[in-house]
């Protein structure tokens, strides 16, 4: 599966062992698997934004608080037992899991607890308690929102409802509810608009309804929330179109065109770093001043560079462009230990955000966008009939919208304001 893929990496080198709405926040550093389902009073899911490389929320599993990572890279939900406590009164399946990230990986009994996510209370829901060395980068655990044919919990229980994943248990119980989900995220070195940001499922956020009129990415069917670009999708900072050529074999993907050569593209909010073909990072990075293409370690080969040199990527998709904020461009990050980096002259540098592929993508996508493209686009996820048991509630193809969020005028000078570099 696709996720955490910087989180987890950098855990492994520091041993530290991604209708309603609710608030991402941070600090820098058919039938469902349950019988009912009730809802609280709608309001905002806050999420924490911890230094720009994972977004959490708050949940409950039997009264019990955890803070988890919010990633829609995966489809299944795990939690470290607090002081060595597991959930109290959770029930024992009798089945393990075992669940695969681009780095590393959790894996323990399957068990049920009553989850309270989004203002959503569902009574049996199925998780992992992976044990202390488990922890995660400023939270609990990690609560997959993700297709849920990617769920290796329900894999575990045979396929069957108990498995399913949090939402999947949502939108099945509930069929007056619109099967999206959106997410709005903020970063933390905005020198004006201090926000971490925002998670909400089954509406639209007020003040961005703006985001129904725009154009219906259709996404293929499958564990990631995946779609195809256009071959004009990618422009570098020198204004130029950069082209990539898919490695997507045509039989992984129903909806390629005639061409078959249409890139793949994966949104995954548990990327710190998006992932993209080495000739796409060189076209955004090797031209610029200063900077070098080396090997950090915990990170893997990326581009570095002087954290004032201001770089402007553009991604557009029929027709519609989303400019890349220059904060989220480059990320300095220095504060989780990765220290010592340097540009071609020797100055303290930041690494590029968009990272040439740094694992084997086996053939199954061309592109992740991550985080550091999400930060830039409120993003809305249809599911349409992508559900697990969903025999009878047809309610179309899954789609995927956004709505830029990056004004280029306003985002040069908020640059200039937190990193320096030429007004």
């Amino acid at each position: 599966m696709l996720s955490l893929l910087f989180s987890l990496t950098l855990l492994a080198q520091l041993e530290l062992g991604s209708g309603t709405s609710i608030s991402l926040s941070g600090t820098r550093k058919g039938g469902g698997g349950s019988s009912s389902l009730t809802r609280r009073a709608p309001g905002p899911s806050q999420l924490d934004d911890f230094a720009d490389l994972s977004y959490s929320t708050n949940v409950t599993l039997n009264a019990g608080e955890y803070v988890v990572l919010v990633d829609t890279g995966s489809a299944d939900l795990w939690v470290v037992p607090l002081n060595n406590v597991s959930v109290p009164d959770s029930i024992d399946t009798g089945a393990r899991a075992n669940v695969s990230y681009a780095i590393g990986s959790v894996s323990g009994p399957v068990k049920t607890a009553e989850l309270v996510f989004a203002g959503y209370t569902v009574p049996n829901q199925a998780f992992i308690p992976p044990g202390q060395n488990a922890t995660s980068m400023n939270s609990n655990g990690l609560i997959g929102l993700g297709p849920n044919a990617g769920s290796e919990i329900e894999a575990a229980l045979g396929g069957t409802a108990v498995g399913y994943g949090p939402l999947d248990n949502i939108f099945l119980q509930d069929e007056s509810a619109q099967n999206i989900i959106t997410i709005l995220l903020g970063r933390v070195d905005d020198p004006l608009h201090a926000f971490d940001g925002t998670l909400s499922v089954g509406e639209v956020l007020p003040g961005y309804e703006d985001i129904l009129g725009q154009p219906q990415l259709e996404l293929s069917e499958g564990q990631h929330f995946q779609f195809l670009m256009d071959a004009d999708s990618i422009i570098a900072p020198d204004g130029r179109v950069v082209f990539v050529e898919s490695v997507v074999k045509i039989n992984t993907n129903k909806k390629r065109g005639d061409n078959g050569r249409n890139a793949t593209a994966v949104v995954d909010s548990g990327f710190s770093l998006s992932q993209v073909p080495k000739n796409v990072a060189d076209a955004f990075y090797a031209k610029l001043p200063d900077a070098k293409y080396i090997n950090v370690d915990g990170i893997g080969h990326i581009w570095v560079l002087p954290c004032s040199q201001e770089v402007n990527i553009t991604f557009q998709f029929k027709g519609v462009r989303y400019p890349i904020h220059p904060l989220d461009a480059t990320m300095d990050v220095s504060s989780l230990g990765v220290n010592n980096l340097t540009d071609s002259r020797g100055r303290a540098a930041c690494v590029g955000t968009f990272q040439p592929i740094s694992f084997d993508a086996q053939g199954v996508f061309d592109i992740i966008l991550g985080m550091s493209f999400i930060r830039n686009a409120y993003t809305l996820v249809n599911f349409g009939d992508f559900l697990a048991g969903n025999k009878s509630n047809a309610k179309g193809d899954g789609y995927i919208q956004f709505l830029s969020t990056t004004d280029p005028e306003k985002a040069h000078k908020e640059f200039i304001v937190a990193r320096g570099g030429e007004q």
